[in-house]
């Protein structure tokens, strides 16, 4: 079934045409497609980083490495309770 939704109306209407599985989760199989752009597949790593984090990258190499110990303290800890539901949830 290869439906466009362009408005929540539209949305909307099709969850409502969703039966929901043994758990009432309604599943969806979408392709997100943005007028103007062209299909993600088709871009270049540059593009990637331009348009969506809006950094000038033109390879891997010139990409900072993510280290977690630079990250910001919390301000406020999560506690052991949060953090099950989180995992919990995932």
């Amino acid at each position: 079934m290869d439906n466009k939704i362009t408005d929540a109306v539209q949305f909307n209407a099709l969850l409502r045409r969703t039966k929901p599985d043994e758990k009432n989760n309604s599943i969806l199989n979408l392709k997100i497609r943005i007028r103007g752009k062209k299909v993600y597949g088709e871009w270049k790593f540059k593009d990637v980083f331009q348009v969506l984090l809006k950094q000038n990258h033109k390879s891997l190499d010139t990409v900072p490495k993510f280290n977690p110990n630079e990250l910001p303290a919390i301000c406020h800890p999560i506690s052991d309770q949060e953090l099950d539901l989180v995992y919990k949830n995932l």
